[in-house]
């Protein structure tokens, strides 16, 4: 009914705010759906092959790093690991090499504590 509404510049303003608000939620809303997501999934697989080592040697993998921290001093960097279930275990690498270098990079020989 005429006699009870009356329209304003400022109702209208509201009202196409409002619309592009919605289309433009409805449009990330489809992008979003329609984006592909990337997942990595890594384990190890135990049926593939036994072991000559036995059954002890699935219970850890051999993961080689190479990093170099060019401000840091050899006897403060260490190995932190944790497993999927929360075991840590510090310090534990059985052959970790720490090799000084210098500003620039380069080696200057093996670190001995």
């Amino acid at each position: 009914p005429d006699d009870v509404s009356e329209g304003t510049a400022v109702g209208g303003l509201l009202s196409v705010a409002a619309v592009l608000v919605a289309c433009w939620l409805v449009s990330e809303e489809i992008s979003a759906y329609s984006t592909a997501k990337l997942t990595t999934q890594m384990a190890l697989d135990h049926t593939a092959m036994p072991s000559p080592l036995g059954p002890a040697a699935y219970e850890s993998i051999r993961v080689n790093f190479n990093i170099s921290m060019l401000r840091i001093p050899c006897q403060y960097a260490t190995l932190f690991v944790s497993d999927h279930v929360g075991a840590h275990k510090s310090g534990g690498a059985r052959n970790m090499h720490k090799v000084r270098l210098d500003r620039e990079g380069r080696s200057l020989g093996m670190y001995s504590p």
